[in-house]
């Protein structure tokens, strides 16, 4: 028996869950947690074959992915909007206290402490056009896309020659009599 797979449901919940929260890539989510990107194409391949527990795996990555892409839109789309807040949060130790507000104490005489978050708004970001106009350079190509024009030439901007050499070698006379009638046709028939 071979040793037991890195693929669980805690691995299976957690790559899962970074791909939902902001659209990370699969092999970029998989990497953080440890497993290459070879491990999780094979995995993925053995649970398109009904192999357990890579077809939970590979179903829950198929509803993972979708999602975390409308995040990511989502956020963009925010992005464009503006009005999205910048915060800080902070965490400290506070004494803890009761309804009255007098410190509550611990069975060893001391008042107990507590971790606060405080959340303060730094900033309220601007409207920022450009992930307007990323949404639509990829959703509307035809009309946003970019559009590059390459143009190639020759030797001081002339066209470009090209010549052609077929090896007839390996032809026989018959075949050569062929080709030569064909090309004396093409001559006269415009």
């Amino acid at each position: 028996m071979g040793r037991p797979t890195d693929c669980t449901p805690e691995f299976i919940d957690a790559v899962c869950a970074e791909i939902r929260k902001n659209g990370t890539p699969l092999n970029i989510a998989a990497e953080a947690l440890g497993v290459s990107r070879t491990t999780i194409y094979q995995w993925r391949t053995r649970g398109a074959a009904g192999e357990e527990p890579f077809r939970t795996f590979r179903n829950a990555i198929e509803a993972a992915i979708p999602e975390g892409r409308r995040a990511l839109l989502e956020e963009i789309r925010q992005a464009g909007k503006g009005g999205a807040k910048r915060v800080r949060v902070t965490v400290k130790k506070e004494v803890k206290r009761g309804p009255d507000k007098r410190p509550v104490l611990g069975p060893d005489g001391k008042p107990e402490m507590i971790e606060v978050e405080r959340t303060e708004v730094v900033e309220t970001l601007e409207p920022q056009w450009a992930a307007n106009a990323w949404i639509a350079e990829r959703t509307c190509p035809e009309e946003f896309g970019r559009r590059e024009r390459i143009e190639h030439s020759g030797p001081d901007g002339g066209p470009i020659e090209t010549k052609t050499r077929i090896d007839l070698s390996g032809l026989s006379e018959q075949e050569l009599d062929i080709l030569e009638r064909l090309a004396a046709r093409s001559h006269r028939d415009p």
